[in-house]
């Protein structure tokens, strides 16, 4: 009897969980135990144990121990900004390892790392560096490129208030979104002088608390725009006119055209942009409007292709390719494909050399779906011409051909770029150089 008990106690529960979240049957099974003896196993660990779900859905999962709420809630934020209980999200299994389960109101599921319609809101890029500041007592490492998935929901349920997409992680963050008052929309005229303080102050590190990804130069702004108050991202050029400077102010000139190009045509070519306008002032400020709010507190739910890729796909080939799958998977309409088929080719034409996966991005209804569409594009221009550590590198042109497949849009795709780089050149604003890059990249 001595060796039974020692073979039913709660530890050898705990250990026969390991990383996963097991059903009822699937312990009795492990445990060759009855289930009066798993109840009793699962009242007897405690904490350590974890109940998720309910009825037939019920799953058991060892409880990780983590500064952070056991069961994390998520929020959704809508339209007209209501919140909407979606769901808990838990972390489990080994310190060493780096698995969630999500408990939806219909089901459950486990995730190795943070689930897809999470990873997003991992603070990166330019703003997402600013992060640790801003939770100094919370201890994190100081660098959010050292941050495991523990540290990332730690920071997200502290002061993840407004983060892309829609959903907001435990309760301190949701209290913060409640009671957070916006600020007076930046007016027209005061822009240039506003923006000059936010990029003299490091992408306005104060005023800036959405951790919207990307490398470039930047900082997120609540402002007027010819389509009324808009929160928006905007990039900036470094200040002076050395050769670096005059290349950045060219290349957000040119995204301002190619967005602009795709949005004027998107009723034949099909392929919608985010909208956006141009400052000139003591740098170039290129004001690109968020297309995940909607008027001052509502919201959308936005994922990137390489999120949705690394869960359901597992490729990461190019964005066309994943399109395909998640296609056949029924995740994605194969209007969106042709769609994401045209900004690819695009995109080629125009001598885009940074189509990675988190520059392209699919809106959905929230965690319960994986019905997706495509979203605004974004950061489309010629980062084949960027500048480098090394300052300003003379380039060969290459022609483009078209891919296999994209010769069913290679056509659309040609006369955008055609348009784009047509654009380019009869900007005044365009420095001599660049005006020559035009020319001869024009297809």
């Amino acid at each position: 009897m001595a060796l039974r008990r020692n073979i039913y106690a709660p530890d050898s529960l705990v250990s026969a969980l390991g990383d996963e979240a097991l059903s009822a049957a699937q312990i009795m099974q492990r445990l060759s135990c009855s289930q009066p003896t798993l109840s009793r196993l699962v009242r007897d660990a405690g904490t350590q144990v974890l109940s998720l779900g309910k009825a037939q859905q019920t799953r058991y999962a060892r409880a990780r121990p983590v500064q952070v709420e056991q069961a994390l809630p998520v929020t959704r934020i809508d339209a007209d900004g209501a919140p909407h209980s979606c769901g808990y999200l838990h972390t489990i299994g080994l310190l060493n390892g780096s698995r969630t389960a999500w408990v939806g109101q219909r089901k459950v599921q486990v995730f190795d790392g943070l689930p897809w319609f999470v990873a997003d809101m991992r603070p990166q890029g330019y703003i997402g560096r600013q992060f640790p500041a801003r939770i100094p007592l919370l201890g994190l490492p100081p660098s959010i490129a050292d941050w495991n998935d523990n540290h990332v929901l730690q920071a997200l349920s502290a002061a993840g208030s407004d983060e892309p997409g829609n959903l907001v992680l435990g309760r301190a963050a949701l209290d913060q979104y409640l009671q957070q008052n916006l600020p007076e929309p930046v007016s027209t005229r005061r822009k240039a002088s506003v923006y000059s303080q936010y990029a003299d102050t490091k992408a306005g590190q104060q005023h800036s608390p959405s951790s919207a990804g990307g490398e470039q130069s930047k900082f997120t702004a609540y402002t007027q725009t010819p389509q009324g108050v808009q929160h928006t991202i905007v990039k900036f050029s470094p200040a002076g006119t050395d050769a670096v400077a005059v290349r950045w102010r060219d290349l957000l000139r040119c995204e301002h055209h190619a967005l602009h190009v795709l949005h004027d045509n998107r009723q034949a070519k099909g392929a919608e942009a985010a909208q956006s306008q141009l400052l000139e002032a003591d740098r170039v400020y290129l004001e690109v409007q968020r297309f995940d709010r909607i008027g001052a507190r509502g919201r959308r739910g936005v994922v990137s292709l390489g999120a949705i890729d690394d869960v359901f796909v597992g490729q990461r080939n190019n964005w066309v390719q994943t399109a395909q799958q998640l296609q056949r998977l029924r995740m994605l309409s194969e209007t969106d494909v042709q769609r994401i088929s045209v900004l690819y080719a695009f995109g080629l034409l125009i001598h885009n050399s940074d189509m990675h996966f988190g520059n392209l991005s699919l809106l959905h209804d929230g965690p319960a779906s994986t019905q997706f569409s495509l979203a605004p594009c974004y950061d489309m221009l010629p980062m084949r011409f960027a500048p480098t550590a090394q300052g300003i590198r003379p380039l060969q042109i290459p022609k483009v051909v078209p891919q296999a497949d994209l010769l069913g849009v290679w056509p659309q795709a040609l006369s955008l770029a055609q348009e784009f780089w047509g654009r380019v050149i009869a900007d005044p604003a365009i420095s001599t150089g660049f005006a020559q890059i035009a020319r001869a990249a024009k297809p």
